[in-house]
């Protein structure tokens, strides 16, 4: 089995490297890309377990770019790490995340919802701070019973006033072109988030291609299987790679996922053999 979508806690998973790869040989997956949110961190560590447990690491990447309505986020895969301009694209990407950051700490200060640094940071493992450490911190201080309250109701993420602080991104072309000029392949993530109608999805994958999209995540933990067929149908007409990715953070983000099986096993019969 394979599964090219999984974070650790160099981004805003809740395991090492060392634990995720240890997990999926326990579940029978051999082959794992690591794709941490717009960095690289954890990959060498992931590495050297990979060939501890017997289990393929392939490096990656989750950029983050900006699109109308909903989340577009590109994957990318066999980067030349060394790459002195993906380098320095990721600390830019970095940068943009801690501004980001904290306007969000502000903004909860400003609806009455009291979460510290300290707080959030007990969660921030490896400095990473993005919205789950977030959401972890805000369900100890008992403001929500779970992490998915934090994204779903309006009074958090979704409110008003947190709702409209975003984080400066790179364009779609920007950020396929950062993948491509390190040597790597781009991938389109959970094209499901894009929140897109089939025909304005279809544009928006033909505008993809262009700038250079290799391929589709068809296969993932919240595509039904008509999705996936739609999905699959693009990839064709456009001549993409098909991936599949579980887009495992851990069992304190999300129990119902995991590693290669995704969402309570919706992926379990699926794609065996890497698309490259």
């Amino acid at each position: 089995m394979i599964d090219l979508h999984v974070h650790t806690y160099y981004s805003d998973g809740t395991n090492s490297p060392e634990t995720v790869v240890r997990l999926a040989r326990e579940i029978g997956v051999d082959t794992i890309a690591i794709t941490d949110h717009d960095g690289i961190s954890g990959i060498p560590e992931a590495m050297a377990a990979g060939r501890k447990y017997g289990v393929t690491v392939i490096p990656g990447i989750e950029i983050s770019v900006t699109n109308q309505g909903g989340n577009m986020h590109v994957l990318g895969y066999r980067l030349n790490l060394a790459d002195e301009g993906f380098k320095a694209a990721v600390e830019t990407m970095i940068s943009n995340r801690t501004d980001r950051n904290e306007r969000l700490m502000a903004a909860f200060g400003e609806m009455g919802i009291d979460i510290s640094e300290a707080d959030i940071k007990k969660y921030a493992i490896m400095d990473y701070v993005g919205k789950p450490q977030m959401a972890l911190a805000l369900k100890e201080r008992g403001f929500i019973r779970d992490v998915k309250e934090a994204f779903s109701s309006e009074n958090f993420f979704k409110s008003g006033t947190v709702g409209k602080i975003k984080r400066v991104k790179f364009s779609p072309e920007e950020g396929i072109g950062i993948i491509l000029a390190a040597g790597g392949i781009p991938v389109l993530a959970h094209p499901c988030t894009l929140n897109l109608s089939p025909e304005n999805l279809d544009q928006k994958i033909k505008e993809l291609t262009e700038y250079g999209l290799k391929g589709l995540e068809c296969y993932y933990s919240n595509h039904s299987s008509e999705m996936t067929k739609d999905y699959l149908g693009l990839a064709d007409r456009y001549g993409l790679m098909t991936t599949l990715g579980s887009d495992f953070h851990g069992n304190e983000i999300d129990p119902e996922i995991m590693i290669g099986l995704g969402r309570n096993g919706n992926l379990k019969g699926y794609k065996k053999e890497l698309p490259f």
